[in-house]
């Protein structure tokens, strides 16, 4: 949208949307409501967040700290960690919780006003997990009241976070490592750790000033104009700054983010629930257990777990409500009264499955070749102390995931066999001539 300078789409209508069997709907959503107040995990959910888990996965070495790099520019030791999880030091900024639309878990976040500079209006949204790492321990920040005030300038200015975060923390390095300095920062001390620093930066790249406009470019293409070795500090798949998931951490994290046809990206299905808390989810055949260190079968994994998310995200399910197997065939409930529909579960996997091959099918026609598939060197080669001293194994599971994919391991394209079992057979030209 931005390169084609479109800054909105307006979409408006005046019907209502039809309901197939208003009872068995009423019934369902019901039994789903019902579910969530006696679930534990939800209702922990609820009072925590998504910033809830940040003390969790970050001894699980999910959390990624200083541009990926973690120890090598400082350690996140506990009395940093309780700075800014919940409970602990994030209540400092947790004003009160919120909902979406007759949502029965209210997970949302309202912050506080902050405090002193770093006060900021009533009401903001915020802050989240992926907010709180990467405008925070992913740039050497642990301070929530500054984290609070980065994510409120997001918010005002339509910025992502993560990209932000992420491009933000790329800079920080490259100023550690002297590529850049204050003479091209605009006499910014851009260092690890430095909020104010990180504040400055963000009012810059929104208004694309000075080195700001560099930044706004998003790390790939801000580290070809740098220069000077600057790309090796780029945490990016296809462009897109990794989320606040490490895939050292979880060996089925590797092949996803890799293959994500948006680039890294965490909400189009990600492994790490069944390799690190034993979740499990034999009715859309992934039975567990899983081993988060060992590589076998985490191509497969990858998949199962993207299919059935993207099942959720064309449903228009909230991927947070997935937190157990009770929920999912209340969601197909749902849908199918809703839509009158009869779908099963083999059924929204196949949905999943095509609308992934679909992604996958617009980018090589779109020439993104098969060598984007992969991670930074980084991921491949720096062992993760929080996460036993693992890299991620990519050359161990990305042929897995081809295979269970059924994509051609040469060229990337979906198989002509496995667009015709889609139904995607009309792209077998547009793909295969």
């Amino acid at each position: 949208m931005g390169f084609m300078n479109l800054k909105a789409v307006s979409v408006r209508g005046h019907q209502k949307v039809p309901i197939a069997n208003r009872d068995e709907l009423s019934k369902a959503m019901r039994d789903l409501t019902l579910s969530y107040r006696s679930d534990p995990t939800v209702q922990r959910f609820h009072q925590g967040g998504t910033a809830g888990s940040f003390a969790s996965v970050m001894a699980l070495g999910d959390t990624p700290t200083y541009n990926y790099a973690s120890e090598e520019f400082g350690v996140y030791d506990e009395a940093r960690i309780s700075k800014m999880s919940w409970p602990g030091g994030f209540e400092k900024v947790l004003e009160k919780t919120s909902t979406c639309y007759a949502c029965a878990i209210a997970c949302r976040r309202v912050s506080t006003t902050g405090e002193g500079k770093y006060t900021v209006e009533e009401g903001v949204e915020g802050v989240e997990y992926e907010t709180l790492t990467m405008l925070g321990s992913n740039c050497g920040v642990d301070d929530v009241l500054a984290i609070n005030f980065a994510n409120d300038l997001c918010n005002k200015y339509g910025l992502d976070t993560i990209s932000t975060g992420g491009t933000i923390s790329f800079a920080m390095e490259c100023f550690e490592r002297g590529i850049i300095s204050t003479a091209d920062t605009d006499g910014i001390d851009l260092r690890f750790g430095n909020g104010d620093a990180m504040i400055e930066i963000i009012h810059k790249i929104a208004g694309r000033e000075g080195f700001g406009n560099i930044l706004a470019e998003g790390s790939r293409r801000a580290a070809e104009i740098i220069g000077n070795g600057a790309t090796n500090y780029a945490m990016q798949v296809k462009g897109l700054e990794l989320p606040a998931h490490d895939p050292r951490a979880f060996q089925s994290g590797g092949a996803h983010y890799a293959c994500c046809p948006v680039g890294a990206d965490h909400m189009e299905g990600m492994g790490l629930q069944l390799e690190a808390f034993g979740v499990r989810m034999p009715e859309v055949g992934l039975p567990g257990p899983y081993e988060r260190f060992s590589t076998d079968g985490k191509g497969e994994l990858a998949k199962g777990v993207e299919d059935w998310w993207n099942f959720l995200n064309v449903m228009g399910w909230c991927i947070f409500t997935n937190k157990s197997s009770i929920y999912r065939g209340m969601y197909l409930q749902a849908f199918n009264a809703v839509t009158g529909l009869s779908l099963t579960l083999d059924d929204a996997l196949h949905v999943g499955e095509r609308v992934y091959n679909l992604k996958k099918a617009f980018n090589i026609k779109h020439g993104i070749p098969r060598k984007e598939d992969t991670l930074p060197e980084r991921l491949l080669t720096l062992p993760n102390k929080r996460a036993d001293g693992n890299v991620s194994k990519l050359e161990e599971t990305l042929p897995n995931y081809y295979l269970a994919r059924g994509w051609d391991w040469k060229t990337g394209r979906p198989t002509k066999e496995k667009l015709t079992e889609l139904s995607l057979d009309w792209m077998i030209s547009e793909l295969w001539t």
